[in-house]
């Protein structure tokens, strides 16, 4: 009798340690991952409880200010996986990390693309360019808009707002040469749309959800911007969940208009 009691005290113990060791297990189970300022405020933090409401897992954002300092995290293991809204040629270029990673060794992976148009003034009469017709509007070559069929007038560029798409534009396009130095300065997304909708002689690009009626949408070769998370091989069970989630139930939380 006793050796009954005996062995059923022991499995109520057996159950109650593992019960013990199973919760925290469940309850620590979080994927860190690292970006900038664009990414950290406008991708990870809106999907941080979304993401944790819809899967259980918790999102652990880590803001640093470099790629360089970011690259060491993900060789130091401090976090699982970088978040960049540049593209990758930009993002590592001179980063020192990336020789002890191995550039080899990154895994790309895109969670989220915005398109990017070219826009001009209602009444401007061009209304297409190519892609080296771009690069010499941008790089300030081609200075008249007689040169691309329009009227006799220099092309005035409204300097976009948004960094990653500015740079994303400037390696699709441009060959990674620089914006002109005569670019006019914008102040917001809205500021560019209206400096360029009512003038003839203006041009500058956008996301193409801000692309409105207030503005001419040119026809170009197609320009987008991605948002990519970047691991060391391929990414983890944990890492490849926040995947999934961002570009499924999360891609409506995460802020395009970079």
């Amino acid at each position: 009798m006793f050796g009954r009691i005996h062995r059923g005290l022991i499995a109520c113990m057996v159950v109650v340690i593992a019960l013990v060791v199973a919760v925290p297990t469940a309850r620590s189970q979080e994927v860190r991952i690292a970006g900038g300022g664009v990414p950290v405020n406008d991708i990870l933090k809106p999907l941080a409880e979304p993401f944790k409401q819809a899967t259980g897992t918790t999102l652990v954002v880590i803001s640093e200010k470099s790629a360089e300092a970011l690259l060491q995290k993900l060789m130091n293991k401090s976090a699982d996986a970088v978040a960049t809204s540049l593209p990758s040629e930009e993002f590592l270029g001179g980063a020192k990390a990336i020789v002890k990673l191995g550039k080899d060794s990154l895994r790309t992976t895109v969670i989220a693309q915005t398109p990017v148009s070219v826009v001009v003034g209602r009444d401007n009469p061009v209304s297409k360019l190519s892609r080296d017709q771009l690069k010499g509007v941008f790089a300030g070559t081609i200075r008249n808009w007689k040169e691309l069929g329009g009227e006799d007038k220099p092309i005035r560029i409204i300097r976009p707002w948004g960094y990653p798409i500015m740079s994303a534009f400037r390696h699709q396009v441009m060959d990674a040469e620089q914006y002109a130095s005569t670019m006019t300065r914008s102040r917001s997304w809205e500021d560019a749309r209206k400096a360029v909708g009512d003038a003839a002689d203006a041009i500058t690009i956008l996301p193409a959800t801000l692309a409105d009626q207030s503005v001419k949408k040119l026809e170009t070769p197609e320009i987008l911007q991605s948002d990519t998370i970047l691991t060391v091989g391929d990414p983890s069970p944990l890492v490849q969940k926040f995947i999934d989630f961002a570009r499924g139930e999360g891609r409506k939380r995460i802020i395009l208009n970079h």
